[in-house]
């Protein structure tokens, strides 16, 4: 999302006490609050209208790989092997034959 991505707040259950501020707000440049019912990092929701850029390229080359493998795993169960598969398990008393299945 680039260099100015950052949580507007930050929410801790443990208290302040219990582990002192060290450098969260000053890292974040953001709020600490502490005694919260959750650990949560709060973000504007204007960034859900963003278009993120200055991305990682590692994990891109790493989500275009993941991507392309998920796809060819959907093509190989959808596409014309899932249909032959379909119709083999739809009906098991009939035979299928070469036939049948070139029909496909």
């Amino acid at each position: 999302m680039g260099a100015s991505f950052r949580p507007s707040e930050l929410q801790f259950r443990f208290s302040e006490t219990a582990f002192g501020d060290d450098g969260r707000q000053a890292f974040f440049e953001c709020p600490a609050l502490y005694d919260q019912p959750e650990n949560q990092l709060v973000f504007d929701a204007h960034w859900l209208d963003g278009r993120p850029n200055l991305g990682n390229a590692v994990t891109y080359a790493e989500l275009c790989q993941l991507c392309d493998r998920l796809t060819s795993e959907l093509e190989l169960s959808t596409g014309v092997a899932g249909r032959v598969r379909s119709m083999i398990l739809t009906d098991l008393v009939k035979h299928a034959n070469f036939d049948s299945v070139a029909h496909v």
